[in-house]
């Protein structure tokens, strides 16, 4: 004679949790696609030397595009990126800044869970390649915004200067540590016109007119 299942085996039975669903095929292969150019666009990074991304950015003509010339966006992919293509860095929103010039995610580019505009219409991925194309054309259209470069959390650092200085100030530290800058005639002008400035200030005035003064295609 059988004996009845025990009360306790359908208790268990009950009790157990139900098996998770799988992923829809189509989600689980978007992931993979995203992953993979994820992988193909660290393969693909670079850290640019501060004259190799000089002269990238004047080759595609942002010099003096919108007013700014190639200072200012140097100073904008050292101050935010340190020139590394494959930066990136994670909000506290869920969005990521990406790529030589940390444009964001939640409005300029696209994401595996996309929730913005996408205005470049592109991937985030698409920014973090050494070919700088995609990263330009994204980049010009941010600065037709009407903060121009002041949209970069990096000019609101220095509470005295506008937005432009102060990404230039906090950076020209850098220039100085490089010791790559040479002295010029003009350092003594500019020593005896600078009294009463403060160092980031003379910095400041220094790097810009070395910059002024150095050939880009040397």
């Amino acid at each position: 004679m059988n004996s009845a299942p025990s009360t306790s085996h359908h208790m268990e039975t009950r009790s157990r949790a139900p098996r998770r669903q799988m992923c829809p095929p189509g989600i689980t292969w978007l992931a993979l696609a995203y992953l993979l150019s994820c992988l193909l666009a660290s393969s693909k990074a670079k850290v640019f030397s501060r004259c190799e991304l000089a002269k990238e950015l004047h080759n595609f003509g942002l010099d003096g595009y919108r007013g700014y010339n190639l200072a200012d966006w140097v100073c904008l992919a050292y101050y935010t990126s340190g020139f590394n293509t494959a930066a990136v860095d994670h909000e506290a929103d869920g969005s990521t800044n990406n790529g030589i010039f940390q444009i964001n995610s939640r409005k300029w580019c696209k994401t595996l869970t996309p929730s913005g505009p996408n205005i470049c219409q592109l991937y985030c991925t698409d920014l973090l390649n050494q070919d700088l194309k995609d990263s330009v054309i994204c980049v010009m259209k941010i600065v037709q915004e009407p903060e121009g470069l002041g949209y970069w959390p990096a000019g609101t650092q220095l509470e005295p200067e506008p937005p432009l200085v102060s990404a230039h100030m906090l950076t020209w530290a850098w220039f100085q540590v490089d010791s790559k800058m040479p002295i010029t005639k003009g350092d003594e002008h500019l020593e005896q016109s600078s009294r009463g400035l403060n160092k980031w200030t003379i910095n400041f005035m220094r790097v810009k007119a070395w910059y002024t003064a150095v050939e880009v295609n040397e």
